[in-house]
């Protein structure tokens, strides 16, 4: 099961090319998404210690996260380039975590719905990088962070039925979009 994520045309068009003239910022950016990405994993195990079920999902995800990190800081090394100090902000996620409502119940599910269409987008985007970038060499590294099975929509299926995940993950998207067409565009992956 899929959000219904789209880009347009225009934007993909205008993101490739923000990209290519500058690959640096873009690998940047990717090295913290995946920092990031870890980190929420590891967040969510946190917050509800009890759901014994995630648990070993959550330090899964945490480790591939871990794992790609390394692999695009290795990217950063080899052209001389290093991380940021600190995390920049970022709006988008910031953005979809304001869309969590409700009780602990609803607050759990909507942090795995957010965790899950942030890893959609990202492997939207990814793909398209692939796709655009001009340096070739780069664009074979990074055939290895494609086809990612996202493990949030997994999770979601033990606690909603499919009918009402479809109806969460169609409203999400909905949501998402907005989001996404309402932040500037940036050489990054959201």
């Amino acid at each position: 099961m899929h959000f219904n994520l789209r880009l347009n045309e225009d934007r993909k068009r205008d993101w490739a090319v923000l990209v290519n003239h500058n690959i640096a910022a873009f690998l940047q950016n990717h090295a913290d998404c995946e920092r990031k990405a870890c980190y929420m994993a590891l967040a969510i195990l946190g917050k509800y210690p009890e759901r014994k079920a995630i648990a070993p999902v959550l330090i899964k995800v945490a480790q591939d996260k871990l794992n790609r990190f390394r692999m695009v800081y290795n990217l950063l090394d080899g052209r001389a380039l290093r991380l940021g100090i600190e995390l920049p902000d970022d709006m988008y996620t910031k953005q979809l975590s304001w869309l969590k409502k409700g009780g602990k119940e609803d607050r759990f599910i909507y942090q795995l719905l957010t965790a899950a269409v942030i890893h959609e987008r990202e492997c939207m985007m990814l793909e398209l990088f692939q796709q655009v970038v001009s340096d070739k060499d780069l664009a074979d590294k990074y055939q290895i962070f494609l086809g990612s099975v996202n493990p949030y929509t997994g999770m979601l299926g033990h606690y909603l039925s499919e009918v009402v995940l479809r109806d969460k993950m169609a409203e999400m998207s909905l949501a998402e979009a907005k989001i996404y067409e309402g932040i500037a565009l940036a050489p990054a992956l959201h």
